[in-house]
């Protein structure tokens, strides 16, 4: 999709329930490439962007949990500054300007030694609760550290972050001419400027799997800050277990790769984080809430707030569906062979089972003058659903795009406009006419050309001139 996504804690409006373990039946493992630069694993602080409340259709009869699930609230604002430092994979860094950090006080730097003191004493019972929920062994215990606003920042532009997938040379990932050529932004600086706005204030933690440091952010022990150490101390034991380099380095950025990896990543992480939650006092859980509860709105441009949360929003279904089918050892599997397309992270228990293989790679849209490409990829299942439901996203209507069976898009700037072309293939005339109908949303408002070809085909196009 030419996605640029860095790692972080988010939340959104999707209930998950406790699926019971059966016998695994995943795919074999395939093999990764050597591992690439750092990465930075970040937790913004969740807020609010009131989307309607979805559930997914039940993948199968379960037993209500012991405790209540919390419920997930997207939330990626940039208004409550939750968005992510760095866009890895695009080739870009965009700056940032956060507001100056107050001198830390005499009674805060106390706290913050309290805080410190506390972590390390309840260190161990975490690890060994981690590592009994997610069924691995910690090769080495981890030392988190906590920091002052005004270090913590310092910490979170020192290392890692930066690396990812290898930039591939026909490929410059600009997708915010993307966004801007399909309507949803006002220009690509609009679309990186609403994604970044909200990074230093957001952040409240952080996994570098590159220095395997482990950063929270805070200057009291807190509910929130036990829920964040519970998903970055998670990255560390996936780090320890499966090199996160590794993995990230294994990825495409013209392709989904770089979205279902993260996404197994994340959604892992979550669902550990959230089975914690869940074995918690209500006081406990109520302040977790509140705290995440605080934030201030959505950004003006939301395919920015709704791009950034795609693999949050959707990791955690998948991996949940995944252990449905069989326990940590399937999910172990999907770390080793994670799915390919987002139609897989949809539809965990298929993935699973084999039945949903990747489609073949739909031809590119040719281009006349090749030096004003800015982006090529694939949008995915997952993405077009982004693009027609980016002011209010439901994660369950992305069902509705069931029948994808590949794209690809390329934008462009030739410096007076931004144009995109997507080619897509759906399996059969009824599943594209459902699409098409979902689509429409996003297509009508923002006069998008649709082209039909034959009975499966369908060419989506548009130019904006500055």
């Amino acid at each position: 999709m030419g996605y640029g996504y860095s790692h972080g804690r988010q939340s959104y409006p999707v209930y998950f329930p406790q699926f019971p373990p059966a016998p695994p039946a995943p795919p074999a493992p395939a093999p990764f490439a050597a591992p690439g630069p750092a990465q930075q694993y970040p937790s913004p602080s969740p807020y609010e962007l009131y989307a309607p409340y979805a559930t997914y259709p039940p993948m199968q009869p379960v037993a209500a949990p012991p405790r209540r699930r919390r419920v997930l609230v997207w939330s990626l604002t940039a208004g409550a500054a939750a968005t992510l430092l760095v866009l890895t994979g695009m080739g870009l860094e965009h700056a940032r300007t956060p507001n100056p950090a107050p001198v830390l006080s005499a009674a805060d730097s106390a706290a913050l030694v309290a805080s410190r003191a506390k972590i390390l004493a309840e260190l161990p019972r975490m690890e060994a609760w981690i590592a009994q929920d997610r069924g691995l062994a910690w090769k080495r215990t981890v030392s988190p550290e906590v920091l002052s606003d005004q270090d913590f920042l310092k910490a979170l532009r020192s290392g890692g972050g930066s690396g990812g997938p290898a930039d591939l040379a026909d490929d410059p990932d600009d997708i915010g001419t993307t966004y801007a050529a399909m309507g949803l932004a006002a220009s690509s600086d609009d679309f990186y400027n609403a994604d970044n706005s909200s990074n230093a204030s957001g952040i409240v933690g952080f996994y570098d799997d590159g220095s395997k440091r482990l950063v929270v952010r805070g200057t009291s022990w807190t509910p929130s800050m036990e829920y964040t150490l519970v998903h970055e101390l998670t990255h560390a034991l996936q780090d320890q277990t499966f090199d996160l380099g590794s993995l990230d380095s294994a990825v495409r950025t013209d392709d989904e790769t770089i979205l279902t990896v993260r996404a197994v990543i994340e959604g892992d992480a979550m669902r550990v984080s959230d089975d914690y939650y869940d074995e918690q006092t209500t006081a406990w859980q109520d302040a977790v809430d509140a705290d995440q509860g605080s934030g201030s709105g959505s950004s003006d441009t939301p395919i920015a707030d709704t791009y950034e949360g795609l693999p949050y929003a959707f990791g955690e279904r998948f991996v949940a569906g995944v252990a449905a089918v069989g326990g940590n050892a399937a999910v172990d599997k999907a770390f080793r062979s994670p799915p390919q397309t987002s139609a897989q992270l949809l539809h965990p228990k298929e993935w699973s089972a084999g039945q949903l293989p990747a489609p073949a790679a739909v031809a590119a849209p040719q281009v006349t003058k090749r030096r004003d490409v800015a982006d090529r990829g694939v949008l995915g299942q997952v993405g077009l659903w982004a693009v027609a439901e980016a002011d209010h996203p439901k994660p369950s209507d992305a069902l509705k795009l069931d029948g994808w069976a590949g794209d690809a898009y390329v934008s462009t700037d030739d410096g007076s406009q931004v144009c995109f072309v997507d080619e897509l293939q759906f399996s059969s005339a009824t599943t594209r006419t459902t699409a098409l109908a979902f689509l429409a949303r996003w297509t009508g408002p923002k006069k998008i050309t649709v082209t039909l070809d034959g009975d499966r085909h369908v060419r989506l196009s548009a130019c904006q001139s500055y």
